[in-house]
């Protein structure tokens, strides 16, 4: 009979033994020992020793040289005091590490690279945690940004860029920002992100997430995101097309909850938008504003399905501007301040909204002996049709006056000798 060997590992053992006996994939380690920061290579030779700056640079450099490979970066706190600058292709970073720096130094610049990959490192500190220039094909994954005293990830003019259960927090100016200046852009996923407290400083871009276009933005999909007490707007959108916003939690927002502007053929569909516009701006306090204030085009051919919004400050949907074409549609709207929704293009439809009331019918009385009567429509916005069917012979015509966001009067030109009742109908 053979009897199995048990070894019992104590927990505080349990990370090192697995790292040993289970080692993580790399081509480049850089760790700390005794004192000492060291880069080595896959076979154990020294690259460079003492410097996390240096070190971290030097294993970029190095693994360039060869076309690509994996740097693991073990547990420890590094400190840079220079921007780690990555020019190349089919890099992965990886690790425990944190990596600090002073404010005015950005940590992670990717420039012209391609195929890069940065997971699960934590940047505390710097100007921006992460910069993408110029680059493709790009994934930021699992990494923890806190405390820049800009952007927490910027990305700028670079496409098919993927930043994706990330967390954010305590940014001064926007959490993530997406920009293009100098070429268009597409392919851009924003997903399952957590940002907290970004945009402390209520300055500039200070938006939970930003996207502003100066070229071409398309192809954009901002899903799954928890984005909570942003300084300005939770999800900002500037002049972008095809853009979808979905499955977001945006809660206590310094301004709007979702803003798009100067957008096109874009969708914001089932989020929820909790208590905007918590720093008294008004006008910006709203569940989802679309506008375009002074910006061409205007935000046109867009879809608001199928969201919830509850006590923003201001409303819970407004259309402004020259804003037209859109659909608000299906939408939840509780708590915000009246009218729940207000729209500005005649070809804008609403419709189907609860706590927005477009559609109303009943029935009033002309007493006798009188020439009219009032009705209380009970609509969340100023009829547009108000239909009306006396249910017994009138002794004169009948027409509508006073229409009102409240109410309407139905009017005879000579009074009944009983009470006359009449079927109404009114929409906007």
């Amino acid at each position: 009979m053979w009897f199995g060997l048990y070894v019992l590992i104590r927990p505080v053992d349990r990370k090192e033994f697995e790292q040993r006996t289970f080692p993580h994939a790399y081509d480049i380690l850089i760790y700390q020992e005794a004192g000492h920061i060291y880069t080595k290579d896959a076979r154990g030779n020294i690259i460079c020793m003492d410097s996390s700056t240096s070190c971290l640079q030097d294993a970029v450099n190095y693994i360039t040289q060869l076309g690509g490979g994996i740097i693991y970066i073990k547990s420890g706190t590094y400190n840079i005091s220079n921007t780690i600058r990555i020019q190349g292709k089919n890099i992965k970073i990886y690790g425990d590490a944190v990596l600090t720096a002073p404010s005015n130094v950005t940590v992670i610049n990717i420039d012209y690279g391609e195929n890069i990959h940065i997971e699960d490192i934590a940047i505390s500190g710097g100007q921006h945690g992460i910069v993408i220039t110029n680059s493709q094909k790009i994934l930021v994954k699992g990494v923890k940004v806190s405390g820049s005293s800009l952007y927490g990830i910027y990305v700028y003019d670079s496409s098919l860029v993927d930043l994706t259960e990330n967390y954010v927090e305590n940014t001064q100016q926007c959490g993530i920002a997406i920009e293009s200046y100098s070429y268009d852009i597409y392919g851009i996923h924003v997903r399952n992100n957590k940002i907290i407290s970004a945009g402390v400083s209520k300055q500039a871009c200070s938006s939970g997430i930003h996207i502003e276009n100066n070229k071409t933005i398309s192809d954009v999909d901002v899903s799954g995101n928890y984005v909570a007490n942003a300084g300005l707007a939770g999800i900002s959108v500037m002049k972008v097309q095809h853009i979808s916003i979905c499955n977001n939690v945006v809660v206590d927002s310094g301004t709007d909850g979702i803003v798009i502007v100067a957008t096109l053929y874009s969708e914001i569909m089932s989020n929820i938008v909790v208590g905007s516009g918590k720093n008294n701006v008004a006008g910006y306090q709203n569940g989802v504003r679309i506008d375009d204030p002074g910006v061409s085009p205007p935000s046109q051919y867009n879809s608001v399905t199928h969201n919830i919004l509850i006590n923003n400050i201001g409303h819970a949907i407004v259309e402004r501007g020259s804003a037209n074409f859109n659909m608000i549609i299906n939408n939840m709207t509780i708590g915000n301040g009246t009218p729940q929704i207000i729209k500005a293009g005649a070809n804008t439809v609403v419709i189907n909204t609860i706590g927005h009331v477009t559609k109303a019918s009943g029935q009033a009385t002309i007493p006798a002996n009188a020439t009219s009567t009032t009705v209380s429509h009970g609509l969340s916005c100023t009829p547009a049709k108000v239909l009306v069917t006396p249910l017994a012979q009138p002794p004169g015509s009948i027409w509508i006056s006073n229409i009102s966001s409240a109410s309407f009067t139905i009017n005879i030109s000579t009074a009944p000798t009983t009470d006359l009742p009449v079927a109404w109908y009114t929409e906007c």
